[in-house]
């Protein structure tokens, strides 16, 4: 079997906790498994999203850490003419047609019901 070829992809996994809920005990196990099977050069054939080479953020991530690396990724893979695929797991709220991804810190939402 040979690896697939195609345009470049570069992968970011994100699965943050939230600490003021309940931990989800496989949630980094998981996403480790996703990245792993992304990575895979006869499965996924992604190279990792960020220039750092890592292609996974876990456990207790805060909202400006994700912002910035999903940023970094985006500028990354624009730079290397990929395609910059995001997968995001764990807890998320949703208020007035806005889906929110929770970090490490929790979830403010802005009193105009704007997305920040």
């Amino acid at each position: 079997m040979m690896p697939l070829t195609g345009p470049r992809r570069h992968v970011l996994v994100v699965a943050s906790q939230c600490a003021s809920e309940e931990e989800l005990a496989e949630l980094s196990e998981i996403a480790a498994s996703l990245r792993d099977i992304l990575l895979d050069p006869y499965l996924g054939c992604c190279e990792p999203g960020l220039p750092n080479g890592k292609a996974l953020l876990d456990e207790q991530v805060a909202a400006g850490e994700i912002i910035a690396s999903v940023e970094a990724a985006i500028e990354y893979a624009a730079r290397n003419d990929a395609t910059c695929c995001s997968h995001f797991s764990g807890m998320a709220l949703f208020r007035a047609s806005t889906l929110r991804f929770t970090s490490w810190g929790g979830i403010r939402w802005p009193a105009t019901g704007t997305a920040a």
